[in-house]
């Protein structure tokens, strides 16, 4: 054999040996390929996952803080009212207070006021029993 004859059969042989070696790196560097594209698609889609996440915090965060601000403006109102309403609950039960106290002074008063009027006067009726009367209610 001579040394054209092993190079024009060695040839096709190396070709199609390099071949399938071409073949096999190039799916290799392929499949390598593939799986950096694929890591970098889902490291995309988790960043805009992050990035939509944070965003729904910051307008929770907002929205928490508005709230925040909206109840305490609310609880402070009620808390002037409270302090009104106690003043005038204080009033009344000053009040209360005097007319019993001058119910109490009055009373010994009346009752002889009213047997000096039935000695003259003994068919007078009794007089009409201190019982207050229910609150008035206020309209709602």
């Amino acid at each position: 054999m001579n040394w054209a004859t092993g190079v024009t059969v060695g040839t096709p042989i190396a070709v199609a040996v390099l071949g399938i070696i071409g073949a096999v790196w190039g799916k290799r560097l392929s499949r390598r390929t593939e799986d950096a594209t694929a890591r970098k698609t889902n490291a995309e889609a988790a960043s805009i996952e992050v990035q939509t996440a944070r965003g729904l915090v910051e307008d929770v965060k907002k929205l928490m803080l508005d709230q925040r601000a909206e109840y305490e403006a609310r609880l402070t109102a009620t808390r002037t009212e409270l302090g009104a309403l106690t003043d005038r609950v204080k009033v009344f039960e000053v009040r209360q207070q005097v007319l019993l106290a001058a119910l109490a002074a009055h009373a010994p008063w009346d009752e002889a006021a009213l047997a000096a009027l039935r000695s003259s006067t003994p068919t007078w009726p009794p007089p009409p029993p201190l019982q207050p009367h229910p609150p008035e209610r206020e309209p709602s």
